[in-house]
């Protein structure tokens, strides 16, 4: 999929990103993260960044057992996104790849779909997920969590080491 020249990053949020301002904001780092992901949200267009949704996102917060909750998270989820992809057969041959070098199935289902439609960054809370993708450089997709983008992306006006080339239509 080629990037389009409206937006410099595609980002893609797992499902722990957009449940994290309703986890407990019992500690410092939960509610540093909650604020990074609401302030990457908010301030996705003015940035340039376009944020991707998926059928995978929609079946995992949709399992979420607490209605207020889940009903909460699905709200704030689909406000937030600008573009949506489905998972297709390709894509989940892809994540069991990613499940044979150790990828529960849900987060190799939001790399495998990441991958595919060409998503520069996907962001996630999760401390495993984020190590293991890492440390094995499973794809092309940066994973990193929201208070290391926003340090990233940020500073000095921009996009870090994004190198901004686009492709056109």
């Amino acid at each position: 999929m080629r990037k389009s020249l409206n937006w410099l990053l595609k980002i893609y949020l797992d499902t722990c990103c957009y449940g994290r301002p309703w986890d407990g904001q019992t500690s410092a780092s939960i509610i540093a993260e909650a604020n990074a992901i609401e302030t990457i949200i908010d301030w996705r267009h003015i940035n340039g960044y376009m944020i991707i949704g998926s059928s995978v996102l929609d079946v995992e917060i949709l399992k979420n057992p607490n209605v207020k909750d889940r009903d909460a998270i699905m709200d704030f989820y689909r406000e937030a996104r600008d573009g949506y992809a489905y998972l297709t057969a390709t894509d989940r041959a892809r994540a069991q790849s990613f499940q044979a070098a150790g990828l529960k199935v849900n987060d190799s289902y939001h790399l495998a779909l990441a991958e595919a439609v060409g998503v520069d960054v996907l962001l996630t809370v999760d401390k495993p997920f984020l190590r293991a993708v890492n440390s094995r450089n499973m794809c092309g997709v940066k994973v990193m969590n929201p208070l290391d983008f926003i340090s990233t992306y940020s500073a000095g006006g921009g996009y870090g080491d994004y190198d901004g080339n686009q492709e056109s239509d």
